[in-house]
């Protein structure tokens, strides 16, 4: 579970650095400060619950933008996280993580 946030958050920090539009540079910092304070807040409350996190990190892979399909990426992450199963708390911050999520994609196809 870590390892696919992070992988998440330094993903969107590198395209975000490398677009050349600005409103994709715009949408994509935004979503980088919302989502990191949202898995901030996810993963402090599921270790308050005593979930079992697990920090075991593997390598995390991070693909310049140019040879990555962001919409793609975007939906595994989606699916990945619609996929896992919370206590009702921890529900609610990866339904507002999702729904930045869905934000992040439509404003990305508006440029």
């Amino acid at each position: 579970m870590i390892e696919k946030f992070l992988q998440l958050l330094d993903q969107i920090r590198v395209c975000h650095w490398q677009t050349k539009i600005y409103g994709n540079h715009v949408a994509l910092g935004d979503y980088y400060y919302k989502a990191s304070k949202l898995i901030d807040h996810f993963i402090e409350v599921a270790a308050g619950y005593k979930y079992n996190i697990q920090f075991d990190l593997g390598v995390i892979h991070i693909s310049n933008c140019s040879e990555l399909d962001l919409f793609s990426y975007l939906d595994e992450f989606c699916n990945w996280l619609s996929t896992e199963t919370f206590r009702s708390t921890l529900d609610n911050i990866r339904q507002e993580i999702l729904a930045e999520t869905y934000k992040l994609k439509y404003l990305l196809e508006l440029a």
